[in-house]
């Protein structure tokens, strides 16, 4: 493999480091590229290099380098950027199946959704999106997605209708009148 000067960043400003080139070819997440994914983009939240919905140019860099450093593979800014994108897209339809409906739940021993056979057909025929979360393991989505996607992702988890909103209203304005 060759080397060339490398921006990590993806901007291409910024610190220069000497690295293989970055291949123009499909990342492949397996278990273990993900896992190692996650770990470094809980590091980067934890250092403040998430300050809205995306990582800073030096949160990538970091990312794009450890994962080098990890794995051994080298991916483009772009890639880890669509895996960050999709694994958020998936854990709001995660929390569509989980938050809008009840005595739904996650089996302990297997790590997939708990519900009855009729629950899930129902719920594909609503939307074919669903399919692939049946028998699915959701360990990664209940010990990691929170940290990296609650408050930057619409998961429906505090929606309220209108009738919601006014009963609180009413007893904010009943509060402050006694």
């Amino acid at each position: 493999m060759s080397t060339s000067t490398f921006d990590a960043s993806g901007s291409g400003k910024g610190n220069k480091t000497k690295q293989p080139k970055p291949t123009r070819t499909s990342a492949q997440w397996d278990p273990e590229a993900k896992r190692v994914f996650i770990s470094l983009c809980e590091e980067e939240i934890i250092a403040g290099r998430r300050p809205g919905s995306h990582f800073t140019p030096e949160g990538w860099k970091n990312i794009v380098e450890g994962f080098y450093s990890i794995t051994g593979r080298l991916y483009s800014k772009a890639q880890f950027k669509n895996q960050w994108d999709t694994m958020k897209a998936k854990f709001v339809i995660f929390n569509e199946l989980m938050n809008r409906e009840t005595g739904i739940g996650i089996d302990p021993v297997t790590n997939t959704i708990d519900a009855p056979s009729e629950w899930w057909d129902m719920k594909i025929k609503e939307h074919d999106k669903y399919r692939k979360f049946r028998g699915r393991d959701f360990s990664l989505f209940q010990h990691h997605y929170p940290t990296l996607f609650e408050g930057i992702s619409a998961t429906g988890a505090h929606l309220r209708t209108p009738s919601t909103v006014s009963q609180v209203g009413a007893n904010s304005s009943a509060r402050s009148q006694a």
